[in-house]
């Protein structure tokens, strides 16, 4: 894999549009940061390249990053300071391994193959962590989220992390299965806000 400098970050060279992209929508996780009492640990899914973990990095003491894609991995490996931890693997609700579909010319396209079948990506379950704490959890994994957070479950009931994350239809779209609002729902959780109009914040009533 060929990587270039581009903004300030390494980038994946065959990527055309998410350099342009990421740099202005990160900055929509602010939204979230009044509802987080404490800045101790996020953790934080997909990694991309890295402008997440690294934006997220000057606002909390540790961040716990994942990326799947081995070329967005060894840019964010590149891009991320020292208080990142970072992982080359994708959240689901229980460990294993699973294949990875990646669009050709834009690198935060990058999702979980539909067929679920067993492939070469590590799939782990944030419970298996065994986090000390656990204030923000940001997920944007392409309509995975349900299945990260049901491997979440532990860390949820033990901490009541504010949630931050994408839901655009993929879930149903790619996976069959309820968007992850209804499941925090059924968990006490509130909607307090929309960024982008399908991020989601959510904080347990």
């Amino acid at each position: 894999m060929n990587a270039v400098l581009r903004s300030g970050f390494w980038w994946p060279e065959d990527d055309l549009h998410s350099w342009k992209l990421a740099p202005k929508e990160v900055h929509g996780i602010e939204r979230a940061l009044p509802y987080v009492l404490k800045r101790d640990l996020v953790v934080q899914a997909g990694g991309n390249v890295g402008i997440w973990p690294a934006w997220l990095a000057e606002r909390f003491a540790k961040v716990v990053t994942f990326e799947p894609s081995p070329d967005n991995y060894e840019c964010l490996v590149k891009n991320v300071p020292t208080n990142v931890e970072h992982h080359q693997a994708g959240l689901g609700a229980e460990a294993g391994s699973l294949s990875l579909v990646k669009w050709p010319d834009s690198c935060a396209r990058t999702y979980i193959s539909p067929d679920m079948k067993a492939g070469g990506v590590p799939i782990v379950t944030i419970d298996s962590l065994n986090l000390p704490a656990c204030d923000l959890i940001v997920l944007d994994i392409e309509g995975f989220e349900l299945f990260a957070l049901q491997g979440a479950a532990e860390t949820i009931e033990k901490f009541n992390p504010v949630i931050m994350f994408e839901e655009n239809g993929l879930s149903v779209q790619l996976y069959g299965c309820q968007p992850a609002s209804e499941y925090l729902t059924s968990l006490g959780y509130e909607t307090k806000g929309r960024v982008h109009r399908q991020d989601l914040i959510m904080v347990r009533g």
